[in-house]
């Protein structure tokens, strides 16, 4: 029995899919499934949609900013 009719929603579903069945909270989980859901569907309505959340996850690594290296000074060049 897929996990939506066992659960009586998406929304349960997704829970129990997760293993939050027990649980209060599902942490966002069925939230952030339900949110791409919407913006796949925007995608493919041909409306123009951001290709990634911009907002950070919890716990996540900025890379951006792991991305800056120092410039070592500039040597001058030897006589040849």
């Amino acid at each position: 029995m897929p996990l939506y009719r066992r659960g009586g929603s998406v929304e349960a579903g997704l829970k129990l899919y997760v293993g939050a069945g027990n649980m209060t909270s599902d942490q966002g989980y069925g939230n952030k499934v339900l949110q791409e859901h919407e913006r796949l569907k925007a995608v493919a309505a041909g409306k123009p949609t951001p290709t990634f959340n911009s907002s950070p996850i919890n716990g996540a690594i900025n890379i951006e900013a792991n991305l800056s290296l120092p410039v070592p000074p500039h040597l001058p060049e030897e006589d040849v």
